[in-house]
């Protein structure tokens, strides 16, 4: 460890912080978890900017997530099962095979997002906008298959 810090560039210390991050518990700060394969069930996050992150795999059964961006982040196969979403940009994110069955979600933008292989069933979209997200083999709320933009 003596030896990272005689390098005083701004990389060591961003690994050296995201080393102490990911050793740190969920419960103590729910952000933490927050990284690709990372397991955020239950956490409540507010206020929070995710924007180009990569979080492939993040499981965030049952967590409660309002005015969070996760604009142009790479989502793929994220669980987001049971989840309370309010005020939450997806905005250009990679949301392929991610689950959000049983969901609420309240003005959520996912405006350019690419939602192929995405499974909505039983969620509830409230003021939600899907204005030109990419639609393919997408499971909607009604159980109907959306696959406007396959080709």
């Amino acid at each position: 460890m003596p030896d990272l810090m005689l390098d005083h560039s701004m990389y060591h210390f961003r690994l050296i912080a995201a080393l102490l991050v990911m050793t740190q518990s969920a419960t103590a700060d729910p952000t933490a978890q927050m990284r690709p394969l990372g397991n955020c069930a239950g956490c409540v996050i507010s206020s929070e900017d995710f924007s180009e992150y990569r979080l492939m795999g993040l499981d965030l059964t049952d967590a409660d997530i309002s005015d969070v961006s996760f604009s142009q982040a790479f989502m793929s196969i994220a669980v987001l099962n049971g989840a309370r979403l309010e005020g939450v940009s997806f905005e250009g994110a990679d949301l392929r095979g991610a689950t959000f069955v049983n969901a609420q979600l309240s003005n959520v933008s996912f405006i350019g997002a690419d939602l192929t292989g995405a499974i909505f069933e039983g969620a509830v979209l409230t003021n939600s906008d899907l204005t030109l997200a990419r639609l393919c083999k997408t499971q909607m709320p009604n159980d109907d298959m959306a696959n406007a933009d396959c080709g």
